[in-house]
């Protein structure tokens, strides 16, 4: 790993339980699956910050992929793991 991504990850340490936190809520109140842009439009966190928490949430069991949306670039559509 390059040495800016390891300062860039230690930067992001403080807030990444709030953007987890944010991403949780979409969903739970959306009550279904969601495209990455369908949570980036339902918040205030960036596509790109979406994207980096939600490959790190699958990794932490809090999430899920669930398949593909119908849109015309098939994004992955995320669910919150029932446990």
């Amino acid at each position: 790993m390059r040495k800016s991504s390891i300062q860039a990850n230690e930067a992001m340490k403080p807030f990444k339980s709030s953007h987890y936190s944010i991403i949780l809520g979409v969903l739970r109140r959306a009550k279904k699956s969601l495209t990455g842009r369908d949570i980036e439009q339902r918040c205030s966190l960036s596509h790109h910050q979406i994207m980096k928490r939600t490959s790190e949430m699958i990794t932490l069991n809090l999430i899920e992929t669930d398949g593909y949306s119908d849109q015309k670039r098939k994004p992955l559509l995320w669910k919150i793991v029932n446990k």
